[in-house]
């Protein structure tokens, strides 16, 4: 019998982010980060755009704050982004497992955007830095190394699959079938 490969969509996407569980989580962790105190609106929109208004299709969330840097203005989800990415990195898992993937990783891009909310309020991210860390690629800026590894940390409590599916999506690489027919069993 031949395996079809999974696909999320972006409505899927909007149902997770709009569950009980998810609420629930992103609340524990606003507890956790102690960022309870932080005002922001957790929304949906498809891609995140540059200045000129080209698509930036591997954003998958963003923590927007206000123009005059005195707050956060909203943490937003990249649906269609993130779906595309879910999609590409993970289309040869299956049944349940591949549910638990992308549960996994919209947490994982969750705790990733709220530590940047933590950063802000702890002063590591203001107005003047910002300028600063934009001079330096994406992944050797401190606060985005920062934000991946507080996330891994907390995404690797769910087990050793979960270690695994964070590992792929934050590499360049995507779930092949043999690494797939390995990981599920840890499942």
């Amino acid at each position: 019998m031949a395996m079809f490969p999974s696909e999320v969509t972006k409505d899927q996407i909007f149902e997770l982010i709009h569950g009980e569980d998810f609420k629930q989580f992103h609340l524990s962790m606003k507890r956790e980060l102690d960022i309870e105190d932080k005002e922001y609106e957790l929304v949906l929109e498809g891609f995140a755009y540059d200045k000129e208004g080209f698509v930036l299709e591997n954003i998958n969330a963003r923590a927007i704050f206000r123009e005059d840097w005195e707050g956060i203005e909203k943490v937003v989800f990249y649906d269609e982004a993130f779906s595309r990415t879910i999609n590409n990195k993970f289309f040869r898992a299956h049944g349940e497992g591949f549910n638990k993937i992308v549960e996994l990783c919209a947490k994982f891009v969750l705790v990733h955007e709220l530590v940047h909310v933590k950063q802000f309020k702890d002063g590591k991210l203001t107005m003047h830095k910002w300028g600063e860390i934009l001079k330096i690629p994406y992944k050797g800026r401190c606060i985005e190394i920062e934000a991946n590894e507080i996330a891994k940390q907390v995404i690797s409590r769910f087990g050793k699959f979960a270690e695994e599916i964070i590992g792929i999506l934050t590499s360049y690489k995507s779930l092949d079938n043999e690494k797939w027919v390995e990981i599920a069993t840890l499942y």
